[in-house]
């Protein structure tokens, strides 16, 4: 939270958006700073940079948002969760956006109940409009790769999200073979070792949301 006029003694939320703007309660639940949803988020991106750096295997510099205070002209608003420099030994720049959706919100659910991800898929989207949007002004700079990580309160991950592990795996296997030729097996057990990982912050997550709402409606649990 940060202060906003001092005259007017108005809140603002990590969005952005004042403190009275619309649904207070919900609002602070979705955008507080130390709210439970930001903790899901928070805790699937400590993960994700973990990852990263393995995939990586000691190429570039990989750090989270709270570790670098860069200027983004690209993104004059957000600054992306993960930034790895130097990713691919050539001086190209990836950037990760993560996301927390809860496909049963009203912003996702009309979304969500067309097709099996396809909440994730569109939210994907949309956050890439944040960095890449022409129109208003937005380009990704030269050589500067966005890649999400979406997931919701229930687990699941974007199809987007899951191409980038792909690649990631990929990048692991490549980067095993120049260092001196690891069989394929290598390659299946570090994505078999990551998808475990995350799996486990993920479900950790999901299972303090159920039990958040269950206090919610049995205060004595």
């Amino acid at each position: 939270i940060r202060l906003g006029n001092v005259h007017s003694l108005l809140l603002y939320y990590g969005c952005g958006q004042p403190l009275h703007a619309g649904d207070d309660g919900q609002h602070y639940v979705q955008c507080g700073p130390g709210a439970h949803f930001t903790a899901i988020h928070n805790a699937v991106v400590r993960g994700v940079r973990a990852m990263v750096r393995d995939a990586l295997s000691g190429v570039g510099r990989v750090l989270r948002e709270e570790d670098y205070y860069g200027h983004h002209g690209y993104s004059p608003h957000h600054r992306p969760d993960i930034t790895a420099f130097d990713y691919d030994g050539r001086g190209s720049t990836l950037v990760v956006e993560a996301s927390c959706i809860r496909p049963t919100s009203a912003t996702h659910v009309a979304v969500a109940c067309g097709a099996p991800g396809a909440a994730l898929e569109a939210w994907e989207a949309y956050r890439l409009t944040d960095y890449h949007q022409p129109e208003r002004g937005r380009f990704l700079p030269p050589a500067t790769h966005w890649r999400p990580f979406v997931f919701d309160t229930f687990g699941a991950l974007g199809p987007g999200t899951w191409r980038f592990f792909r690649a990631l795996a990929e990048r692991q296997q490549a980067g095993a073979v120049a260092r001196g030729g690891l069989p394929l097996g290598e390659h299946m057990s570090w994505s078999a070792r990551w998808k475990g990982r995350l799996s486990v912050v993920l479900a950790v997550q999901v299972a303090q949301t159920v039990r958040r709402r269950a206090a919610g409606d049995h205060p004595s649990m």
